[in-house]
């Protein structure tokens, strides 16, 4: 494999706050020396120096432009529930961007290659505050800047889908002095966080089933679930990361009252589906890519 391929892919489609201004500006190795590349809208093609050998590391470094990198506009953070379920708003509670990397559009198993290649990896991430990410893979590091976090995250489990999700986010997560494992993440909306301490809990309850069911343990150290906007109706599970839309955080009350949801179990849906595909797509694959889940 000589050209790698990637992907960055924003998976809301909303018109009104969708936009694709990534400008891909350079692709180059560690040393600053400059690769052959193709970008076209989400699709990146980058030429490494050599054919890649199974067991070496490599370590490229993309420089793009645009003020906006397929991302939701930012709202006012004072917005509450009540003026987010206006149908003008809703998409816009939370400001998100959404990376999908190491794997090629569409979303996994198809992967438009090989379903069996898998990837480990480790990236750095730098971020403006107050934003937080989300990530597949293990936080080694997070330093503070003053102005920016600046986080390293590294995965030594081989994966064929990797994702990360960066926003406005309150963070619950476990404390790291319990030892609990996996080491849970809960990242919300500012006005969520008592149900993000339920949905980690609940993480925790769900992954010791599964593992009782599967005979099989939940195979990353760490597991991230993140808020996405209210009302994009979906939820994705990349390894080690649960995404979920925003109205799977509310309690029942909200969404009935407020959203008009018919089916107040919407995070009883939603969740375990996406934590059972930590094992069905990412530990036990597809055979080939024309056999679908």
């Amino acid at each position: 494999l000589k050209v790698v391929p990637f992907s960055l892919i924003n998976w809301y489609t909303s018109t009104s706050v969708y936009t694709s201004s990534m400008n891909v500006q350079g692709v180059m190795d560690t040393e600053g020396n400059m690769l052959p590349y193709v970008h076209k809208f989400h699709q990146l093609a980058v030429e490494m120096p050599e054919p890649a050998q199974v067991g070496e590391q490599y370590s490229i470094r993309v420089v793009y432009g645009g003020d906006i990198i397929d991302s939701l506009t930012q709202p006012d953070m004072a917005m509450g529930i009540r003026e987010a379920s206006d149908a003008q708003q809703a998409d816009q509670a939370l400001s998100i961007v959404n990376y999908t990397l190491l794997n090629t559009y569409p979303w996994f198993p198809q992967n438009g290659n090989n379903i069996f290649d898998r990837y480990t990896f480790e990236w750095t991430v730098t971020l403006p505050k107050p934003m937080l990410l989300a990530s597949s893979g293990t936080m080694v590091k997070q330093e503070d800047t003053g102005s920016h976090f600046v986080y390293t995250v590294k995965e030594n489990v081989p994966s064929a889908l990797a994702s990360m999700i960066f926003g406005r986010f309150s963070l619950v997560a476990d404390d790291p002095a319990d030892g609990r494992r996996p080491y849970v993440r809960v990242f919300a909306h500012a006005g969520q966080v008592d149900s993000a301490r339920e949905i980690l809990e609940q993480t925790h309850d769900l992954i010791e089933y599964f593992e009782e069911l599967y005979q099989v343990p939940y195979a990353y150290p760490e597991i991230d679930i993140a808020q996405m906007p209210y009302g994009v109706g979906f939820a994705q599970a990349p390894p080690g990361l649960v995404q979920m839309d925003g109205v799977a955080y509310l309690n029942k009350t909200l969404l009935v009252n407020i959203w008009n949801v018919n089916n107040p179990f919407l995070r009883e849906n939603f969740l375990p589906h996406e934590l059972a595909h930590q094992w069905w797509a990412h530990v036990i694959c597809s055979l080939t890519d024309h056999d679908y889940w």
